[in-house]
Formats: structure tokens, C-alpha cells, sequence
């Protein structure tokens, strides 16, 4: 196995564990709530999304949008 398909598949595996756990956790989806409220998107906005995450609050910042795409 690469390198690089090890980090792939480090990142993979704790992420999972990330949604599994803390991803679960009521005060988290209220704090992620609060942040895309805060953002104050609307409907057809541009959100940019990095990937520094487990993808949790992009789908809640999708959720908001009118157009409901992800683009890959």
C-alpha cells in the first residue's frame, strides 16, 4: 500500500469513528447549527468547502441551500 493510501485510509477510518462519536453528540449539532445561522447563507450562496472535516457541516450548510447540489 502507497503512502498516500494509508493517510487515505487513516483519515477514512477516523472519520467514521469521528461520525460514530462525536458526530452523535446533541451539543456538536447544535454548535454546527449555530455556525451556519450565524454564517447567515441564503439561499443560492457559494459555500467553499476545504475538507478539513468529516463533512458533517457542509451537508448541514446544504441542507440550507436552495439548489441542494454538492459538486465532487
Amino acid at each position: 500500500m502507497s503512502d498516500d493510501n494509508s493517510k487515505k485510509n487513516w483519515f477514512g477510518d477516523w472519520a467514521d469513528e469521528y461520525d460514530e462519536t462525536i458526530g452523535k453528540v446533541g451539543k456538536h449539532h447544535d454548535l454546527l447549527d449555530l455556525v451556519v445561522e450565524s454564517s447567515h447563507v441564503e439561499g443560492n450562496d457559494h459555500i467553499l468547502d476545504i475538507g478539513c472535516g468529516t463533512g458533517i457541516l457542509a451537508l448541514k450548510f446544504l441542507k440550507k441551500s436552495d439548489d441542494h447540489t454538492l459538486p465532487g
